[in-house]
């Protein structure tokens, strides 16, 4: 009853995410909308769903959308339902590996530090394989030390536990300021530069380094709010 309602509230809206969609599909109703199931707030922030469904509409193909291949789908009344068989263990693993709020900061601060230490030395560094005053080959010796522990770092980050509800948001700040340095290694990594042209490695190294600086800014305008 409530996905149907859903389905009633929401096939209408005009929401786009660029013009050229605006221009195609304003005005027309969804024929497909999909929806995600959590049985208290927690479980919508953490992404822990105990089922999801999909609605389609008469012109889409139902047997394809409706398919059932195992006994945890279903459809009831025009919905098509994936229970999550996962929901209860991870619902209860997550409570149990939650931190509380001071330990996840003194833990998660100091990893971003160290990181970005790090980050600020590669990146000095590669400025001046950009100004011609080393090669690449040169540049990858210099940094391979410092790669090797960004990687030790972003393991024990993503080894950390789970952050209570009121720092979700800002430990997802972190995560994608230490994700983003991490991703200096995969272009400049020793064993990674050889799988890549000269070129690539450029435009992906210039792109992550516009971003880690745009995910620190972020950052930055979270703690100030």
């Amino acid at each position: 009853m409530i996905n149907l309602q859903i389905v009633e509230r929401i096939k209408l809206l005009n929401i786009f995410n660029s013009k050229a969609q605006e221009s195609k599909w304003k005005n027309k109703p969804a024929n497909l909308i999909f929806a995600y199931f959590g049985l208290d707030y927690s479980d919508i922030v953490s992404g822990n769903y105990i089922c999801d469904t999909t609605w389609a509409d008469d012109t889409q193909d139902k047997k394809w959308w409706y398919r059932i291949r195992k006994e945890s789908e279903a459809v009831i009344n025009g919905i098509y339902f994936n229970i999550h068989s996962y929901y209860q263990s991870l619902k209860e693993y997550t409570a149990e590996h939650t931190a509380n709020a001071e330990e996840i900061i003194q833990e998660t601060k100091s990893i971003l530090s160290e990181m970005i230490t790090l980050a600020e030395y590669v990146i000095a560094q590669y400025n001046e394989v950009l100004n011609n005053e080393r090669t690449e080959e040169e540049f990858v010796n210099l940094v391979a030390d410092a790669l090797s522990r960004i990687n030790e770092l972003y393991c024990k980050e993503g080894d950390l536990d789970f952050p209570p509800e009121e720092l979700r948001e800002w430990s997802q700040l972190c995560s994608n300021i230490i994700s983003g340095i991490h991703d200096f290694s995969l272009f400049y990594g020793s064993q990674h530069f050889l799988q890549r042209t000269e070129m690539n490695r450029r435009q992906c190294m210039n792109l992550s380094i516009k971003q880690y600086y745009q995910d620190l800014e972020r950052l930055k305008d979270y703690e100030t709010q």
